[in-house]
């Protein structure tokens, strides 16, 4: 028998005596096995529902050279659900004193001199409205050669303002790699020591890390990107995932991103009037938050809130979600980028009997 069938018989026999939430399972179950089989899912997805995992299976290959299955413990590049965990240590650092929001990067990077040193505040980068030009937008050489963190910042920072700061959203890898060099300056230790300090070791997240020096990961899945005009699936190009570093370059199991989440809501990671201030987005600013989207959606004269964090970098796609009012998380982690996560999370939800959009 299929591991991720026994891991769903286990939930469902924990079910009995609960018909409600029995019917629940089967009919997310439904839904899933469709649409993996109409969209492609390759990956791992996990349900919790008020507390409760209901539903958890596997699907796919990690090495399709191989034919090597996706399972359980398959690790995925989580790609900028790296900015969760960044946001999180900005805010413990700022909870104890040592990160002012509303101080000037200047402070914390005392090299950079220059008049927009002084205008970019440390909010600014948590919520993508630093206004510096994005230079992504100009291809993707900096993601295919191979550089330093200060290399990186250097490509980043020295362009012009595009906006005034504070006053423009702009999605941008460049300043999460900033917060990451500002936690090392305050720390004085490197990036993969504090987040090992302050979220992996305290959570136990034995499957999770950044991925640094090309170093070899464990059970870690090769990704694939979909070419719409012959709809195969082919490896990615190359490119160097550390480059993202501390926006974009962690790696873990839909295990330990849902533990990681689980922590975060209950208050185990930072206090509650510090999550509350992640947790607050702006409508003119894209409702984005602290390292994530707060979205308001009105159904049918009910109003529902969803926290969503997600990743993608070429084939690397994974999806965080929570819906405040029915306490619904739901993880995705893939190797491909042939399923639209946000879509798959809310056909999810509608096979719940809630309908967000």
């Amino acid at each position: 028998m299929n591991v991720f069938r026994k891991y769903l018989i286990i939930i469902l026999f924990t079910l009995i005596g609960h018909p409600d939430l029995f019917a629940q399972v089967n009919s997310v179950d439904s839904l899933v096995q469709a649409y993996v089989k109409e969209h492609q899912f390759s990956g791992t997805l996990m349900v919790q529902l008020k507390g409760k995992l209901i539903y958890q299976n596997s699907f796919g290959l990690a090495n399709r050279s191989f034919d090597i299955p996706i399972h359980q413990h398959t690790a995925f590049r989580i790609a900028s659900i790296t900015k969760l965990f960044t946001s999180v240590i900005v805010m413990q650092l700022y909870q104890e004193g040592k990160i002012d929001l509303d101080q000037s990067i200047h402070t914390y990077l005392p090299n950079l001199t220059d008049e927009k040193s002084f205008q970019i505040k440390i909010h600014h980068l948590l919520n993508h409205t630093y206004g510096i030009d994005n230079i992504e937008n100009r291809g993707i050489e900096n993601i295919q050669n191979p550089y330093t963190v200060d290399e990186l910042l250097s490509k980043y920072y020295n362009n012009p303002l595009k906006y005034s700061p504070g006053t423009h959203f702009e999605y941008n890898n460049g300043d999460f790699l900033m917060l990451g060099k500002i936690i090392e300056n305050v720390c004085h230790r490197p990036y993969p020591e504090v987040l090992t300090e302050r979220i992996l070791t305290p959570l136990h997240l034995k499957e999770t890390g950044i991925l640094i020096d090309q170093r070899v990961i464990k059970q870690l899945a090769s990704t694939y990107s979909l070419n719409p005009k012959t709809n195969q699936l082919y490896n990615d190009i190359p490119y160097y995932i550390e480059n993202f570093f501390t926006a974009g370059a962690m790696y873990s199991t839909v295990d330990d991103v849902l533990t990681f989440a689980n922590a975060l809501l209950a208050n185990k990671l930072l206090k509650p009037a510090t999550l509350a201030l992640l947790l607050t987005a702006s409508p003119k600013l894209d409702s984005y938050g602290y390292g994530l989207w707060i979205r308001k959606y009105t159904v049918e004269g009910k109003t529902y809130t969803v926290a969503e964090r997600p990743g993608r970098i070429a084939g690397a796609n994974a999806l965080l979600s929570h819906l405040q009012e029915e306490d619904l998380t739901i993880v995705s982690l893939s190797n491909t980028n042939a399923t639209n996560h946000e879509h798959f999370h809310n056909e999810i939800r509608k096979s719940l009997g809630i309908r967000v959009w």
